[in-house]
């Protein structure tokens, strides 16, 4: 038996180690975005969204690295890195959809190309700070109503 760890940087090189292994065609459409790994880097991003992503991420089978702080109090300018497959984070764009906070990405296939992923990233980030300030002045709003 010979092993050997091999570095797949993109889906057409996935595609092509897969169909060097004479794997059907419709085979490889499915393996190839679950042999590619993305790791993404998020920025100034609520806190709550960011533990959103963490869970979306982890139901996916990847992961979110998240500051202990962003788990511990509410942080409106948290980071994080999203670790996970082209296939994992494909799913969790489809769920993120439904999700509060602006989290929704343009579509999955926004993460095979980095520069896209960002952008949609940063899109999906300004709304979600848009939405959690919406919230927060309506409770500060209704606390000052109940005390009056």
């Amino acid at each position: 038996m010979d092993l050997r760890v091999i570095e797949i940087k993109d889906l057409e090189e996935a595609a092509g180690e897969l169909a060097a292994l004479n794997v059907h065609k419709g085979g490889i459409g499915i393996m190839a975005p679950k042999a590619v790994t993305r790791i993404i880097k998020i920025s100034a991003i609520d806190s709550v969204a960011l533990n959103i992503l963490k869970q979306e991420m982890l139901s996916a089978g990847g992961d979110c690295a998240v500051s202990w702080d962003a788990f511990i109090r509410r942080n409106k300018n948290a980071e994080g890195m999203l670790i996970g497959t082209i296939a994992q984070i494909d799913k969790v764009c489809e769920k993120l959809e439904k999700q509060p906070f602006g989290l929704s990405a343009a579509n999955g296939a926004s993460f095979h190309n980095l520069d896209l992923a960002k952008e949609s990233l940063a899109r999906s980030v300004a709304a979600s700070q848009e939405g959690i300030k919406i919230l927060d002045d309506a409770m500060k709003a209704k606390l000052v109503a109940s005390a009056a």
